[in-house]
C-alpha cells in the first residue's frame, strides 16, 4: 500500500494509512472523477489523428447500424403486437359468440323439457279421465290424441338430441 510522504514510519505506525489522493476532496472547479476516467488527449501525430478519426467513424457507423437494427426490431415487434391484439380480439369475439349460442340452446332445451313434462301431465290426466268416465268413444279419441302426443314427444326428443350433439360439438 502506498502512503503519503507524511507517513511517519514504514512499519505502519504512521498517521495516514491511506494514499493522500483518496482522502482529499476535489478543489472548486476540479472534476470529482478519478484521473483514470478522464478523456484521453487527442493524438499529436498525423497517423494517430487519422487512426482516431477511423476509430471514431467506425464507432459512429456501429452506433448507426445498431440504431437501425433496433428500429427495425421495434417495427417488427410493433406489427407483431398489433397482429396479436387483432387475433386476441377475434378470439374474444368468438368465445362470446359461442357462449351466447350455448345459452340460447340451453334455454331452448329447457323449453322443450318443460313442454315435454306438460304433455306427459296432460296425457296422465286424460288417461285418468278415461278410467273414471268409462266413455269408450272418448277412449278412442284419447288414444288418437295419445299417439299424436307420443309423436310430438319423439320429435322433441330428436330436437333435444340434436341440440345436445351440437353443444358437445361446440365444446370440442
Amino acid at each position: 500500500m502506498k502512503t503519503s510522504p507524511l507517513s511517519e514510519a514504514e512499519d505502519g505506525n504512521g498517521m495516514n494509512p491511506f494514499p493522500i489522493g483518496q482522502c482529499l476532496s476535489p478543489l472548486p472547479g476540479e472534476s470529482p472523477t478519478a484521473h483514470t476516467k478522464l478523456k484521453r488527449k487527442a493524438p499529436e501525430t498525423p497517423e494517430g489523428r487519422e487512426k482516431k478519426r477511423e476509430a471514431d467513424r467506425a464507432y459512429r457507423r456501429r452506433c448507426k447500424e445498431e440504431k437501425m437494427k433496433t428500429e427495425q426490431n421495434l417495427s417488427v415487434l410493433t406489427e407483431e403486437n398489433k397482429r396479436l391484439k387483432r387475433e386476441n380480439d377475434y378470439f374474444q369475439r368468438e368465445i362470446l359468440e359461442v357462449k351466447q349460442q350455448k345459452m340460447a340452446s340451453i334455454e331452448n332445451i329447457m323449453d322443450l323439457q318443460r313442454e315435454n313434462k306438460r304433455l306427459k301431465l296432460e296425457m296422465d290426466l286424460l288417461i285418468k279421465k278415461i278410467n273414471n268416465n268409462g266413455d269408450y268413444l272418448n277412449l278412442i279419441q284419447l288414444q288418437a290424441r295419445n299417439i299424436k302426443l307420443e309423436q310430438e314427444k319423439n320429435d322433441l326428443h330428436l330436437i333435444i338430441d340434436a341440440l345436445c350433439a351440437k353443444i358437445n360439438k361446440d365444446n370440442i
